[in-house]
């Protein structure tokens, strides 16, 4: 017996809203991209630039999310 049906717990919307990437307004970016002081030092700890930008881009994303 082929299961061809799934059950459908989010609408459409509220999976794009889930899996999709975050809109953020200008206002937003500052919010969810700046540091306090514990995540400054951490950033400030990693040698390679693209280290400290990474972290601060996911971050910002987890926070949005």
């Amino acid at each position: 017996m082929a299961f061809e049906e799934r059950v459908q717990i989010l609408s459409e919307v509220e999976q794009d809203e889930f899996y999709g990437p975050p809109a953020f307004t200008t206002a937003d970016q500052r919010f969810f991209f700046s540091l306090n002081d514990k995540e400054l030092a951490i950033a400030k700890s990693l040698r390679h630039r693209g280290q400290r930008y990474m972290l601060v881009v996911l971050l910002g994303y987890f926070k949005a999310k």
